[in-house]
């Protein structure tokens, strides 16, 4: 009887915090959210800059040069 009573009480958890989940997804923002960094979407008049993921020093097993982020900037735009 007590085991069931702790399974009822994990399961109703469950359910409050996956409620809480849905109601978090439906408010306008996680929307928004959604369309401008997963698929890419944006308003009339904005510009969408896509940078590359840059490998830091440890992924790359070596010594990168160090650029000011300036530096970094101009040699991707231009």
């Amino acid at each position: 009887m007590v085991n069931i009573k702790k399974q009822v009480d994990k399961l109703e958890n469950e359910m409050s915090a996956k409620q809480k989940q849905l109601e978090k997804a439906k408010k306008s923002y996680s929307k928004e959210k959604i369309l401008r960094n997963e698929l890419l979407l944006k308003k009339p008049g904005e510009y969408v800059i896509q940078l590359p993921e840059l490998v830091t020093e440890e992924e790359a097993g070596e010594t990168i040069d160090k650029k000011s982020p300036v530096d970094e900037w101009r040699e991707l735009v231009f």
